[in-house]
């Protein structure tokens, strides 16, 4: 919980700090992809007039190869601008942008025999009539001639530069812009949306969000040889008023490898339009052939226009806002990351492969990271649409699912470990089957009362066997092992629990750890191989040891016991007695093998479903040997044993 708090506590900081040109921009890295989403999912592609407030005349290729445009370079085309301008002021143009800058003062060139002293005489003079009306562009280094700044004034004067965010994208307009020297001057959209007598020094944010409803190749566009044709006919002079009069005109270049800009428009798809009926009608531009969000310059200007002059327009939240947003999410994500985390240990233990719960994790962690993704973006969306507010969440997400999957996958690696050593401690005394039942099962170690069925097994001569190898030690010891390792085969062929190896004895049990209801079956089952297989090695000569063996049924308590400092895992009970004195006085009733009546009793029923018990009881059958009493029981105790069917005195 300390490390959510943490967390929290950091994530606020970062909304804090995820502004437009701070360590975490707020529209780049992973914002931008959030951004430009939630671009996509609020637009309308089916507003019919998704663009009110302005047109685009596109100095084309096209445009620039008709007169009066290619008699001149683009340098000198002062004059064509003014008529061109002053006719969209006719037709009622709210204002005119010039998305270019008009840099050479004609005067000022010595051309032999040419007289430039009112070659621009139509800029001028219209920029002189409707200084409030245009809006000339700009570049932070170089900007309009002084004789049309003079004109206008600093007022009507715009830096037309973009700042792509790191990934190309413009997601944003400034409405004001550092030149060199220190100095501030005014973007050009910016100047194009105010009022024509207002003041645009009071707006509080230092830019304008780029949030299309509408994907920007849609916005309405004439080329100028188009509209200088139209302008030639009554008809198509009525039609360009209809489109030009109260919306802002931007006139810009549209040459190919020229001005070319990406916007946030990248997810949001438009049928494509029908030529219009009457070519004088604004249509959309074709878009780039690099892909389409890709538009020229111009377009992105009169994007940001619209934008600045909208009614409500979304806007970077404020830091306080923006911070307890991200500090909500990362709350959100802890909580997710823990669940996770605390799920990882219901995890089932028993699955083959070693990093099994680091896979799992793998997949928990990446559903939450999509989860919270998910969820922090609706939360954008939401903002965006009721609030108007941008809220950044992007790095907070890249946090938290950070943390969350270094966090969750430590958990899982450190588990997947310790089950391997618990595998492979507890494997030397269980079968693989028990080891992952009791895995499975987080109680299964500390111990419960559970029905079991014990075999002791004693080696028969080893007293002996040691006597005679007195001086051999290590013979004894290997004699021992391979008659252990015999005996475990067995053992866990048949699911057998390994209680211990104690001295020349075996001691296992069944259904302490996992259930078998079976238990007792198996256990005779295992008790007539052991002895039947010990019989026939011996008989042959290829062993001088053999197991005599007694099987009991009862309840025990299976867990661990011991001390702090070691504890023992294994079975105490009235059953392990049970089989220790029956085992004992097997030499009594000359036989190998004692099974106590309990053990008869359960597996009557409950009869094992498995083949190789069952064909191991199909041709044994069990004898009562008769009665006896043992230290510790009241009663008589009857004993049988297994015989092979078709054997003297068999039952």
């Amino acid at each position: 919980m300390l490390l959510a708090l943490v967390v929290t506590v950091l994530s606020g900081f970062i909304g804090w700090f995820s502004d437009y040109n701070g360590a975490m921009p707020a529209l780049s890295g992973p914002n931008a992809l959030f951004y430009d989403m939630a671009v996509a999912a609020l637009g309308d592609d089916g507003l019919r007039n998704p663009w009110p407030r302005t047109l685009v005349l596109l100095l084309d290729e096209e445009s620039l190869d008709r007169e009066p445009w290619s008699r001149t370079p683009r340098a000198l085309h002062q004059p064509h601008l003014g008529r061109l301008t002053r006719r969209l002021i006719d037709m009622g143009a709210r204002k005119v942008g010039f998305d270019l800058v008009v840099a050479m003062d004609p005067m000022q060139l010595a051309i032999p025999g040419a007289n430039l002293k009112d070659y621009d005489a139509p800029l001028r003079q219209v920029l002189e009539d409707y200084p409030t009306r245009i809006v000339l562009g700009s570049y932070p280094t170089v900007g309009p001639a002084d004789i049309y700044v003079d004109r206008l004034g600093p007022a009507g004067v715009g830096v037309v530069d973009l700042q792509a965010e790191s990934d190309g994208i413009i997601r944003s307009v400034a409405t004001r812009v550092r030149v060199p020297g220190g100095g501030i001057a005014p973007a050009f959209a910016e100047l194009v949306a105010a009022p024509p007598e207002g003041d645009v020094s009071i707006r509080p944010q230092s830019r304008v969000l780029l949030f299309p409803p509408a994907p920007l190749t849609r916005m309405p566009s004439l080329n100028v040889a188009t509209f200088e044709r139209c302008s030639e006919t009554a008809e198509g002079r009525r039609v360009l008023e209809q489109a030009v009069r109260g919306r802002n005109i931007l006139i810009g270049a549209a040459v190919a490898g020229e001005d070319v800009r990406r916007g946030p428009d990248r997810f949001m798809t438009a049928p494509p339009a029908d030529p219009p009926a009457n070519e004088c009608r604004a249509t959309t531009i074709t878009p780039a052939s690099g892909g389409r969000n890709i538009v020229p310059g111009v377009i992105v200007q009169a994007a940001a226009v619209e934008n600045a002059m909208a009614e409500r327009t979304p806007e970077l939240a404020d830091p306080a806002v923006r911070a307890a947003f991200s500090a909500g999410v990362a709350a959100l994500g802890s909580l997710l990351f823990l669940l996770a985390g605390g799920r990882l240990v219901h995890l089932p233990a028993s699955r083959p492969r070693l990093l099994s719960t680091t896979l799992g994790a793998f997949a928990g962690v990446a559903a939450v990271t999509f989860a919270l993704g998910l969820s922090l973006f609706i939360l954008q969306l939401a903002a965006l649409r009721w609030l108007y507010w941008w809220v950044p969440l992007g790095d907070t997400l890249v946090f938290v699912a950070g943390v969350g999957f270094i966090g969750v996958m430590g958990i899982a690696v450190k588990r997947d470990l310790a089950l391997a050593d618990l595998r492979t401690a507890f494997g030397r005394y269980l079968p693989p089957p028990v080891v992952a039942a009791a895995l499975d099962r987080r109680d299964a170690f500390d111990g419960e009362e559970r029905t079991i069925t014990v075999l002791m097994a004693d080696l028969r001569g080893f007293t002996p066997f040691c006597g005679t190898h007195r001086d051999e030690p290590s013979e004894i010891i290997a004699a021992l092992n391979a008659k252990f390792a015999s005996a475990q085969e067995i053992l866990d062929r048949y699911d057998a629990c390994l209680d211990k190896f104690d001295g020349d004895a075996v001691i296992a049990f069944w259904n302490g750890v996992g259930d078998q209801p079976d238990h007792a079956a198996r256990a005779v089952a295992t008790a007539i191989e052991l002895v039947e297989r010990d019989r026939m090695a011996v008989s042959e000569g290829r062993e001088q040891l053999a197991f005599k063996v007694s099987v009991a049924t009862g309840i025990a308590f299976v867990g661990s016991y011991g001390s702090r400092q070691k504890r023992n895992f294994s079975a105490i009970g009235e059953p392990m007695n049970l089989a220790a004195r029956l085992e004992s006085i097997c030499n009594e009733f000359g036989t190998d093998l004692l099974i106590a009546q309990g053990t008869i009793d359960s597996l009557t029923h409950h009869p094992s479903r498995r083949d190789d018990v069952r064909a191991i009881l199909e041709t044994h059958g069990f004898k009562t040997l008769g009665v006896t009493r043992l230290k510790g029981f009241e009663g008589e105790i009857p004993v049988h044993t297994a015989e092979r069917n078709g054997s003297s005195g068999s039952e």
